[in-house]
């Protein structure tokens, strides 16, 4: 009967659900395991290995595919230029990478090539600030001791001691 029926389908899409779920988790494992091991490659020193592995990850969407790339621009790799680092950090950040947001806050000049942050000194004290907010210990730290102080990149900002002891509290 129908009864019978209905609850032969819903076992059906609840197995069928069940497999689609485990599916994504081993998915995702695979893809976190290809990033922990290319990350494992640029500390040796293996770029190339290291891109071949990230870069269609970070293409595909990937945030923490995304950051590492970006991050080698930031090391001794002369692979991933300055203004691509920058591209893939937003690209990280936008979807939540805490660290991308922090890398975004303190993005270097580059020396090697004309590039540095398009962001505003008001910008780049809002992404420190997301990204104190969502985790990062460095940008809890780095907004604790702008608050205290008052520096903050080449304009500074209002010294808040109350919210400096918060920050460095989340940081601890």
């Amino acid at each position: 009967d129908n009864a019978s029926q209905r609850v032969d389908d819903d076992a059906g899409n609840g197995e069928l659900r069940d497999r689609r779920l485990l599916e994504s988790v081993q998915v995702t494992d695979v893809i976190n395991d290809a990033v922990r091991d290319a990350k494992a490659a640029a500390a040796r020193g293996e770029f190339e290995s290291a891109m071949i592995v990230l870069r269609p990850l970070a293409e595909a969407d990937n945030r923490d595919a995304q950051y590492e790339l970006g991050f080698l621009a930031l090391t001794a790799c002369d692979l991933v230029s300055g203004r691509e680092a920058f591209s893939l950090f937003m690209k990280a950040a936008e979807q939540g990478h805490a660290e991308a947001m922090y890398q975004l806050a303190t993005f270097p000049e580059f020396l090697s090539e004309p590039f540095k942050s398009p962001l505003s000194h008001d910008d780049a004290w809002q992404w420190l600030l997301r990204a104190a907010a969502a985790g990062s210990v460095r940008a809890q730290y780095s907004a604790g001791a702008s608050l205290a102080t008052g520096d903050w990149g080449d304009g500074g900002v209002p010294q808040q001691l109350e919210a400096a002891v918060a920050w460095y509290r989340r940081a601890a």
